[in-house]
């Protein structure tokens, strides 16, 4: 629409809203209709013209609000978890792109989306959001396919242990340049998030345990690596390995590296490093010692690991974890879908009842695939077969009691056992006579597993 001219009705009618605005402010709100979250004007688009030019950050509106007809799209979820969300903090700006980011965004701030929260957590979030939206604005983003109200969320993932509102606004837009890459990654669809590699990508008859200068990468600019100037690689266990047995198999696979790549390649670990200052010291400590290359052997670490990650960006950081895309940080993990799988069509060719146990420690994406897998698995040569899924620790009493109670035969446990326990409990097992009896299990070999991830990189 083009400017009118300063004579015309509607610029004097402007700018007498103009001046009382800036000397007074309006009395009267404006009137509009809400609709999927965008708002419509009935009453007041010159106020709201003013406003704009004022950069105001918010305007006093009476509102109307339109529901959808139908609740079954993407956006209408998305609009009934907004809504949902209005009930218990009505802050309009707070626009979200992605499914259960309200939910995330709640349970931050100690909150939900059933109970209505304190007006001190309300006006702490207008604040924060507004801040943060202006650095947010200032860095660049609106170049990018996401919301202020995604970026924020990404922002308190990564810097979730200090207070927006303390935090100047350069500091703010210096940290938003380092996530830079996280926001552009969380305007992807999910498809488009995740590369899966399932094969080293070096020849492994072209690349020998020991590392040869050449020419070709010279011109890469890849570092060459030798005894002399070897690939320094940090693991940091969440537990000691002592008392894990995850932990102590992945530091197995650690020293498998030490030994095959003949000072090619040296290691160092780091134990129980499940409180972030530990963490944080670890990596510290790692990247004093020269590290090229870090690696988190648990998915509970990704938090951390990211937020190193984007610390250190001459770093290589590596989460042994699935279902956690992150552009700063790769993640690795075995394909034990296929080893639960066989184990699902054992289970059921041995099953007197069609009916199986299954006990999974761990509430995860990779734990759903394999569940599903040993569903297949059983249906494959039992159509009939039943599985009874239990969630969390081992049940009271032990497995064979669990196994009493639920009706079954067969049963499938952890992945493996604690040092501290009975070693032949675990895997898939059958109740005989009143006492369990291993019949198989999946086996993990990191130490061949790192040895194709450290090849890569050499």
């Amino acid at each position: 629409m083009p400017l009118l001219p300063f004579g015309t009705e509607f610029a004097r009618k402007w700018s007498n809203l103009y001046d009382i605005q800036v000397t007074e402010g309006y009395r009267d709100p404006i009137i509009v209709t809400e609709f999927m979250h965008r708002f419509y004007v009935q009453e007041g688009n010159k106020r709201v013209s003013v406003l704009k030019f004022l950069d105001a950050p918010t305007v006093s509106a009476k509102v109307t609000r339109l529901y959808p007809g139908t609740w079954d799209s993407v956006e209408s979820r998305l609009y009934g978890e907004f809504c949902a969300f209005w009930r218990v903090c009505p802050l309009y700006e707070i626009e979200f792109s992605r499914e259960g980011s309200y939910e995330t965004l709640a349970k931050m701030l100690g909150q939900n989306l059933i109970e209505k929260w304190p007006q001190k957590k309300v006006d702490y979030l207008r604040h924060t959001f507004l801040l943060f939206k202006r650095a947010y604005l200032r860095a660049g983003g609106d170049h990018l396919d996401i919301t202020p109200a995604d970026a924020m969320l990404v922002y308190l993932n990564v810097y979730n242990q200090d207070r927006l509102l303390d935090t100047p606004t350069d500091i703010v837009v210096n940290r938003l340049c380092k996530i830079w890459r996280e926001l552009v990654i969380a305007g992807k669809n999910d498809e488009d998030k995740v590369d899966l590699v399932e094969a080293p990508s070096v020849d492994e008859e072209k690349a020998p345990a020991k590392s040869t200068s050449g020419v070709l990468n010279f011109f890469m600019g890849k570092t060459v690596y030798s005894a002399a100037n070897p690939l320094r690689i940090a693991f940091i266990h969440e537990f000691p390995c002592a008392t894990s047995s995850w932990d102590s198999l992945h530091d197995q696979g650690r020293q498998y590296l030490d030994e095959h790549f003949d000072g090619i390649v040296r290691t160092e670990a780091f134990e129980d490093c499940h409180d972030p200052d530990m963490f944080y010291a670890a990596v510290e400590t790692a990247v004093k010692h020269g590290a090229n290359a870090i690696f988190s052997t648990s998915h509970r670490l990704m938090e951390y690991t990211l937020r190193a990650a984007v610390e250190y960006p001459r770093v290589r950081f590596l989460n042994c974890s699935i279902g956690l895309p992150h552009q700063s940080v790769r993640s690795y993990f075995g394909k034990m879908y296929e080893a639960k799988f066989l184990l699902g069509a054992l289970a059921a060719s041995m099953a007197d009842n069609h009916r199986i146990g299954y006990h999974a420690s761990v509430f995860a994406s990779g734990a759903l695939s394999e569940i599903n897998a040993f569903a297949i698995g059983a249906s494959l040569l039992d159509p009939r077969a039943q599985v009874i899924l239990t969630w969390g620790d081992v049940p009271a009493g032990g497995l064979a009691e669990a196994m009493c109670r639920e009706g079954v035969s067969v049963m499938t446990g952890a992945d493996m056992s604690k040092s501290l326990e009975d070693p032949t409990a675990y895997g898939l097992h059958r109740l005989v006579d009143g006492k369990v009896t291993g019949i198989a299990m999946p086996v993990w070999n990191w130490g061949r597993y790192y040895e194709l991830i450290v090849r890569s990189l050499l």
